[in-house]
């Protein structure tokens, strides 16, 4: 399976991240077999991560201007989280959750590396993975090798520091670090159009055995976040191949148009569905609505008004960020 097919399949991929996030999110009282695999489901950040870094190659490849690449990636999360964002720190601050310094830290993205609050963690984080990437593509086309290395390097500090207990209170980032470079790398390997290499399909088995054995010998339950994290970055590349592949298999009429629907509004379904989960709690328990003891019944209202609400707001969003962005 070439790499460059993962373009192909973008937006499915990124569709089944989010139902894995979706999921991840939820709070259902599950049975412990559920559970289990509930508790994976932040794998979906990683596959999310690798498509973010492989597309930012294609980004890069349309303008690899730094000033207007950094400002259409920022613009694009700014329109999208500033109005939820600031609206909801507003509430949280009149409902004496946060302080007003930890608000106006939250809305500009730094509480997280000030504390590891993990209030759109994720937002956090993609930022700085952005303002990286025009670094890391000239080094790329200056020298392949340092950028390898450098890459790597990278990689190994933010996957063993956690586990000397440093930086530990912001682990589910750096940890996933990996998950961009390899995106990253995956997206250059496909725009130079290039065969995938004996080395890569080796790499890509040793990684799937490596981590299913390591998830099979530790417990898929009571395994701590640290190795966890560390097991993730090691599956990020086969699964994402292996998603690749299924999509390349599976025939055009039979693929449906679910997935591909929710890969393009999977910011803002990450945006919305903690909030309205916590809402939702707040006007059934002042109901004291008692018949949905496993909180199954309010996660799918939650899930649903999530993805509607998620998909009216990014076409309001899009237009305005069409109108806005620097071609």
């Amino acid at each position: 399976m070439s790499t460059n097919k993962i373009s192909t399949h973008r937006s499915s991929i990124m569709g089944i991240s989010i139902i894995m996030i979706i999921i991840f999110h939820t709070d259902i009282f599950y049975p412990h077999i559920l559970k289990m695999i509930k508790n994976l489901g932040d794998f979906g950040v990683n596959q999310f991560l690798a498509i973010s870094g492989f597309s930012m190659c294609y980004a890069w490849r349309k303008c690899s201007d730094v000033g207007t690449f950094l400002k259409n990636r920022f613009l694009r999360i700014g329109i999208t989280i500033l109005p939820i964002t600031i609206l909801w720190n507003i509430y949280v601050f009149l409902n004496h959750e946060i302080t007003l310094f930890e608000a106006i830290c939250t809305t500009l993205t730094i509480q997280f590396w000030i504390n590891g609050n993990t209030f759109q963690w994720f937002v956090s984080g993609i930022l700085v993975l952005y303002l990286i990437t025009p670094f890391w593509m000239n080094l790329y086309d200056q020298n392949k090798i340092l950028c390898y290395l450098l890459s790597i390097a990278i990689s190994i500090v933010c996957l063993i520091l956690p586990l000397i207990n440093l930086f530990t209170y912001i682990m589910c980032f750096m940890q996933r670090v990996p998950a961009y470079f390899i995106g990253l790398y995956l997206g250059k390997h496909a725009i130079e159009n290039k065969q995938d290499t004996k080395t890569m399909r080796i790499l890509l088995w040793v990684s799937l055995l490596i981590g299913v054995a390591g998830f099979a010998s530790n417990g898929f339950y009571t395994m701590d976040y640290k190795w966890k994290y560390i097991l993730y970055s090691v599956l990020t590349y086969p699964v994402l191949m292996l998603l690749t592949y299924l999509f390349e298999i599976i025939p055009a009429n039979k693929k449906g148009i679910l997935l591909p629907f929710l890969g393009a509004i999977t910011l803002e379904i990450y945006l919305f569905q903690e909030k309205i989960l916590k809402l939702s709690h707040i006007i059934f328990g002042t109901a004291n609505i008692m018949f949905d003891k496993k909180n199954i019944v309010i996660n799918i209202i939650v899930i649903t008004a999530t993805i509607l609400i998620g998909f009216f707001y990014h076409k309001i969003t899009d237009v305005i960020y069409k109108k806005l962005r620097t071609s």
